[in-house]
């Protein structure tokens, strides 16, 4: 698969990864990654990694980071990309990062029933996962949305904080029927190829 036809998580995480093998063997675990830039016209990766915002007056712009590190969980662990996005003013921020640089600290996660941004109610709610994104049903507690914000912690000692939901039942439900959804496609190709198969033999019988 080429970059063009990758998505830009894709390949930012594929450039990521090489960096933090790097990092681990210089004894670095879990870095912070500032990411390139990406251009979505030829789907590579530039480098530059500020990127001015848009509609910004002000000379405002951000650089996004990555870490991939052990989340523990009562006996269970597993491994989880964090993205977040270190904003400041563009000169500041060109002057401060490049591509592939490793940041000190970590990418902390805060759940909140607050919405972030007061303006735009819909933005950072938390979801758990792609098919309940899709659907636009995020995680509730008591009847209220959750939010989730990521950002950079330079000095590491910021502990996540998280807000268990209670529409689990819901969100399963939708989970299924994704998965039951993707799963349709497949079954009716196995079937056709066994069909297929199986008038094959009769023929040659």
């Amino acid at each position: 698969m080429s970059d063009a036809t990758q998505s830009s998580a894709d390949v930012k995480r594929a450039y990521a990864q090489k960096v933090i093998a790097q990092a681990k063997a210089k004894g670095i675990e879990n870095p912070v990654i500032v990411l390139p830039e990406y251009d979505k016209e030829s789907g590579e990766l530039l480098d530059t990694c500020t990127v001015p915002s848009e509609n910004s007056t002000k000379g405002m712009g951000y650089v996004s980071l990555f870490q991939s590190r052990t989340v523990n969980l009562k006996g269970v662990e597993f491994d989880d990309d964090l993205w977040c996005l270190q904003r400041g003013r563009v000169a500041s921020l060109e002057n401060r990062y490049h591509a592939g640089q490793i940041l000190e600290g970590h990418i902390v996660v805060e759940d909140t029933l607050e919405p972030p941004n007061p303006n735009k109610t819909e933005q950072d709610l938390k979801f758990k996962n792609k098919a309940c994104l899709e659907a636009k049903v995020p995680c509730e507690v008591n009847g209220k949305f959750i939010y989730q914000i990521k950002y950079w912690d330079v000095t590491g000692t910021i502990k996540d904080t998280t807000i268990a939901h209670d529409n689990e039942a819901e969100l399963v439900e939708i989970t299924n029927g994704a998965k039951a959804a993707a799963a349709k496609p497949l079954s009716k190709g196995i079937a056709n190829a066994g069909a297929k198969t199986s008038g094959r033999k009769l023929m040659g019988s």
